[in-house]
């Protein structure tokens, strides 16, 4: 049994193989992902407080960064989400 070639819950996903194949995890919809297959290098990834994957970002674009839940996506550092009433 080998992990190296295992598909990921990208739509087009590549299959890398080597030594240290990267995975992120979405913490909206909580699917792994390759780092490659999403566009992520292993420092880039490393350096992200969170993740969400394309296909919640469309969603929470269309629902001003509220997860499905209802509760607020973490902000990443370089933003601040200010309320304006």
């Amino acid at each position: 049994e080998d992990d190296d070639d295992e598909l990921c819950a990208a739509g087009k996903c590549t299959r890398p193989q080597g030594d240290e194949v990267g995975w992120v995890q979405c913490d909206v919809c909580e699917k792994w992902y390759h780092l490659a297959c999403v566009g992520l290098s292993p420092e880039k990834a490393e350096a992200m407080d969170s993740y969400n994957c394309q296909q919640c970002l469309i969603g929470a674009s269309s629902s001003s960064n509220v997860a499905a839940g209802g509760t607020p996506t973490a902000a990443s550092p370089e933003s601040e989400n200010i309320d304006v009433d």
